[in-house]
């Protein structure tokens, strides 16, 4: 015969999924404890070592005019008598509850019992001492006498528990209280907060499923606690698993824990969780770039490869090896932007500060990293081209710049405007698309609505002020915003990223970086100078388009693939068919 301690024990033993269960709550209640520190609600700096003392003075002198309460103060009377305790007392047995619960959540059970006690509500602290497993070692051992532990009467003790949790008429924080050490995980649920709450309620009821399962098949004990029976069915018939908890927390009704289940580090520790970090490490690649802190993710995802190689455990070495790759050319271009600090340092070597900067841009803007593009682009002084001019002057009178000087020069102009436009069309696309205001909705008012009806009539008035405030900003936007993709289109002297000066030494590297820039951007440029003009109904604008890129002087439809002249192609015709829609000159042909 085993005792229910020793059952559980060898649960523990065996199963190597509760052993894995029991450390993600282990980890879940210690975080939880971290967070305890900052709980603004704790109940020692409210109430005193008395058990609702103001009901109890009340009840002691009584007041003519007072209100009804409780006129006993046992812990069952509230409820037996259906009479509430005094406002004050309701206050505080809800922020004690709270806190209880909070304490609970943490895995700090003797803590939350000393809190209870120290409030006047031992019988409270006492149920809470219930979920200890019995075990008594006089039935093994003759000789000795030893001290009987843990609750012999647990199934009494925790059907209890259940049927508490079950009453609508307590507060939601002792039905939680109860619920989590029931494995009651409907009444645990709604006193959640954040994702890790739900991980650890779920988690908590898939330990209670198991151990219980345990209990009931290989106890010694008799059970003829039909509710505790019924709840251990109940239990069983949940089945869950890890995987079902984490499908759970994606498809959360709650929006917030959606949201929490999709981002990156509660992703990466659902799949340490789930023992698929393979899987984790080959997607989070993607990762990298869409991600605001990119450079904070990667740096984790290197340091969790390296430590779980570390530790022996069987990865895959290709995306390890990848993943570890990718962190050094990063952290190369980190330096190479910090690089950039130190030569501006020094006045002489602006020159090559600027040349340095053009390299590292170029990198930046192939990639489509434009607000890493522009940060480079800020790390270097505003008045760093006259300064080099001055200094060449200084030194050389009025003699024209080095080739490669010039050219670079030229380079950082070129990668200035395009930042501008790319800066300009985003503004406008901002504003064009998300800064309309809304029209008031339209509803049937009568007559006598009168209050309804000047609303609804100053609603109005104020959504026409703020489409005209739009349009004018639109107006605005667009443009600047097609003066700038123009100012790339048409960069003077030969056309953007084309070197003025050929007299210069060849470099190979970057004479192909400019030319795969401008095949990559110049195609671009055009097509979101075709949407501005399309939007803002510029359709004349947009055929003559058409013009500028045929133009022998720029050539740019050299830089357009064949796929790419065909979605062009296709956008004239549209900007054509509305042209020949409209009715003034659809008027004047009918004229002619």
């Amino acid at each position: 015969n085993q005792s229910d301690k020793k059952i559980v024990d060898n649960l523990y033993d065996k199963d190597g999924e509760i052993r894995q269960a029991q450390l993600v709550i282990d980890w879940l209640e210690n975080n939880a404890g971290d967070e305890l520190v900052n709980f603004h609600e704790k109940v020692e700096y409210f109430s005193r070592q008395v058990c609702w003392e103001n009901t109890l003075h009340d009840m002691l002198f009584p007041k003519l005019g007072s209100p009804t309460v409780v006129k006993e103060m046992d812990p069952d009377a509230p409820i037996r008598s259906g009479l509430p305790l005094m406002d004050l007392d309701e206050e505080d047995d809800a922020r004690l509850l709270k806190h209880i619960f909070r304490l609970v959540r943490a895995g700090q059970v003797t803590k939350a019992q000393e809190v209870c006690i120290r409030c006047g509500q031992a019988w409270r602290a006492a149920t809470l001492e219930g979920w200890k497993m019995w075990h008594d070692e006089n039935l093994e051992s003759g000789k000795n006498l030893f001290v009987m532990i843990g609750n012999p009467n647990r199934d009494i003790w925790k059907s209890s528990c259940w049927q508490l949790s079950e009453q609508a008429k307590f507060n939601r924080y002792e039905r939680a209280l109860y619920g989590c050490l029931s494995g009651n995980l409907e009444k645990v649920i709604p006193v959640c907060e954040s994702w890790d709450d739900y991980l650890w309620a779920y988690y908590k009821c898939f330990i209670d499923e198991r151990v219980e399962q345990v209990v009931i098949r290989y106890s010694s004990v008799i059970r003829f606690v039909l509710n505790y029976i019924n709840l251990c069915i109940y239990l069983i018939n949940c089945s869950l698993n890890p995987e079902k908890i984490f499908d759970a927390l994606d498809n959360n009704s709650n929006e917030s824990v959606r949201h929490h289940a999709s981002c990156y580090y509660q992703t990466a520790q659902k799949h340490v969780i789930l023992d698929d970090v393979n899987d984790f490490l080959a997607k989070s690649i993607s990762w990298i770039g869409s991600n605001e802190r990119s450079s904070d993710v990667l740096r984790f995802l290197t340091h969790l490869a390296l430590f779980l190689r570390g530790i022996g455990l069987n990865l895959n070495d290709e995306v390890c090896d990848n993943v570890i790759e990718l962190y050094v050319q990063v952290s190369l271009l980190i330096k190479k932007i910090d690089a950039i600090e130190w030569m501006i340092f020094n006045p002489s070597q602006r020159i090559e500060a600027i040349k340095h900067a053009n390299a590292v841009m170029r990198y930046f803007i192939a990639c489509r990293k434009h607000s890493a593009a522009r940060e480079v682009y800020t790390k270097v002084p505003s008045g760093s081209i006259d300064l080099v001019y001055k200094q060449w002057q200084t030194r050389a009178g009025e003699s024209n710049l080095p080739a490669d000087d010039d050219n670079a020069i030229r380079e950082f102009l070129c990668i200035q405007a395009y930042l501008d436009a790319h800066e300009a069309f985003t503004e406008w696309f901002q504003q064009y698309y998300h800064g309309k205001p809304e029209e008031p909705h339209v509803t049937q008012i009568s007559r006598q609505q009168s209050i309804a009806k000047i609303a609804y009539e100053e609603k109005t008035k104020a959504y026409r002020l703020e489409l005209e405030r739009w349009e004018r900003n639109i107006e605005i936007y667009s443009k600047d915003a097609i003066e700038k993709l123009y100012n790339v289109l048409l960069f003077v002297d030969g056309g953007w990223m084309v070197d003025a000066r050929t007299d210069a030494v060849v470099d190979e590297s970057r004479k192909h970086q400019l030319e795969v820039l401008r095949q990559l951007c110049l195609p671009l440029i055009c097509f979101l100078l075709q949407t501005v003009l399309q939007a803002t109904q510029q359709y004349d604008q947009s055929l003559r388009l058409a013009v500028v890129i045929a133009s022998e002087q720029y050539k740019l439809y050299e830089t357009f693939r064949p796929d790419e002249l065909q979605q062009f192609l296709r956008l004239l015709c549209e900007s054509a068919k509305e042209i020949l829609s409209q009715p003034q000159l659809s008027d004047e042909n009918n004229d002619k």
